[in-house]
């Protein structure tokens, strides 16, 4: 499901897929939690909701939480980044 503009759904598989335990109900409540706040608090200018994810979620990279991010939500440097993760791990 998007909202506005990230995919959350597929993102939330993403680390499903990334990392062990994310099974566990506590664990994903939690990020959950995290992505509802950002989407409320956190995503105000470009680029911004990704940073704050980044800040908040150890372990996942600026390009890695921008691929579920719409290209219209990120400055130029923040699809760049993007661009460059996907090329990188969509092998």
């Amino acid at each position: 499901m998007k909202i506005k503009g990230f995919d959350n759904g597929a993102f939330m598989e993403h680390l499903a897929e990334s990392f062990n335990g994310f099974d566990n109900p506590f664990l994903r409540q939690l990020v959950e939690n995290v992505l509802d706040y950002a989407h409320s608090f956190e995503h105000i200018s470009k680029d911004q909701f990704v940073y704050y994810l980044c800040d908040m979620i150890p372990e996942v990279e600026f390009g890695e939480v921008a691929a579920f991010m719409e290209d219209a939500c990120l400055t130029a440097d923040g699809q760049r980044m993007k661009q460059e993760w996907l090329l990188q791990n969509l092998r």
